[in-house]
């Protein structure tokens, strides 16, 4: 988080303005949305390819848009919580396949989907 902190710090001390991009697993996601909801620097809209996530390992994920933004998560810690049965999924997932690339289909091995990805 310091070196965040420390890339944010010198993007506003050069004038220069940034946004985020997202294309994390929910954890990650969370963790970006606080840094961007409590950092006044950050005004410009993140990039979000939740379109392209197939799933996730937090409970109701993955995250999706409503009216072309996404809440930040509230409760302890980050504000999401994992879910165990997609823990198991996705890790059996990832032993069985190995990393799964963005255009990769589980549901139809060997097929690559094409954008865009609805």
């Amino acid at each position: 988080m310091s070196k965040t902190l420390k890339f944010i710090a010198a993007c506003e001390a050069m004038g220069k303005g940034f946004w985020c991009y997202s294309n994390d697993l929910g954890i990650m996601t969370s963790a970006y949305l606080h840094v961007v909801a409590a950092t006044p620097w950050i005004t410009e809209a993140s990039q979000s390819l939740f379109r392209w996530q197939i799933g996730d390992v937090i409970k109701d994920g993955p995250f999706r848009q409503t009216g072309n933004t996404v809440r930040v998560p509230e409760g302890n810690g980050l504000g999401v919580e994992l879910d165990p049965a997609a823990m198991k999924r996705w890790a059996g997932h990832f032993a069985e396949h190995g990393p799964m690339g963005h255009f990769s289909d589980p549901n139809n091995p060997g097929r690559y989907r094409r954008l865009p990805l609805n």
